[in-house]
């Protein structure tokens, strides 16, 4: 059956999607590696790094539930 067989994902699609994902990780981790730098130069690291860790989570986290719902009612309703 041809349905049957284009439903199946050849490796290199797997392995596709596997590396892209990993963009994702590269820049988590280049995120918080350059917050370990900052750290290194701040006065009050203990304090200020992981409010400013806190506040920049809280703002990405505001501005992409805020256009996830505009696109969700942007789209005409069907």
């Amino acid at each position: 059956d041809s349905t049957y067989q284009s439903s199946i994902l050849s490796p290199w699609t797997i392995g596709y999607a596997m590396l892209s994902s990993m963009v994702w990780i590269s820049l988590s981790y280049t995120g918080f590696n350059a917050a370990i730098y900052i750290a290194g130069e701040s006065r009050d690291a203990d304090r200020s790094v992981p409010t400013a860790m806190l506040w920049g989570t809280g703002i990405v986290f505001l501005i992409y539930m805020l256009l996830n719902a505009i696109f969700l009612y942007a789209a005409p309703p069907k």
